[in-house]
């Protein structure tokens, strides 16, 4: 493919260093950068724990995860089709706001199932699918603010933030895999611990003033 970079830049570690600095000096873009970091934690960690509670635990077969997850993964979809419909009407802010507060509901949802009436594969997955499309609402609005913030640096930003968002995403499976995972209480705290840091910080970013970049 054709570059598309009007003025092209050569490869200048300082240039490059500089960039990352006036990104994180950014209230607006550190904000947004790791409200989509901690939504993809609460999504990978529950990926990566579901299919061990759901042979280990509820012992069901992997046929019956293949066709669970497809749940969520639909949800995803639907939320992401709902917010290319939704955005110029409502805005990335009350796009944000909206997705992570469905997330934030259906994590403290899939905490409270799991205690009454107890852990089924619906317990898990429907809460989650809720969650997907709060997620498919709020990722691509948060990303897009994120990047907007310094045009000229979009592309640092975008990989400054795909970075954030698996290093949140390891240190979510990471703290499952350090407590006691027999039963789904661990992955639906951490779920719910992820939703809750991405609910504030993405209420705080739509609050800021966007900086403006050079």
């Amino acid at each position: 493919l054709a570059e598309t970079l009007r003025q092209p830049v050569s490869l200048n570690i300082g240039a490059i260093g500089r960039s990352y600095g006036m990104l994180l000096r950014s209230p607006a873009f550190s904000c947004f950068a790791l409200c989509t970091a901690f939504t993809s934690a609460s999504w990978f960690t529950f990926i990566a724990t579901a299919p061990y509670l759901m042979s280990e635990t509820l012992h069901q077969p992997p046929s019956a995860y293949g066709l669970m997850i497809m749940l969520p993964m639909a949800a995803y979809i639907l939320g992401n089709a709902a917010a290319a419909r939704l955005a110029r009407w409502a805005g990335t802010g009350t796009l944000v706001v909206w997705g992570v507060s469905l997330s934030l509901c259906s994590g403290a949802a899939m905490l409270l199932w799991c205690v009454w009436p107890g852990l089924s594969p619906w317990t898990l997955f429907v809460p989650m699918a809720a969650s997907s499309i709060g997620n498919g609402l709020s990722q691509p609005a948060a990303m897009g603010a994120g990047l907007s913030v310094y045009p000229r640096v979009a592309g640092t930003a975008s990989g400054f933030i795909g970075f954030l968002q698996m290093t949140a995403s390891a240190l979510g499976t990471l703290a499952v895999g350090l407590l006691p995972h027999e039963t789904a209480f661990a992955m639906a705290g951490v779920v719910l611990t992820t939703q809750i840091i991405a609910f504030v910080l993405g209420a705080v970013a739509v609050r800021l003033p966007a900086a403006s970049g050079p």
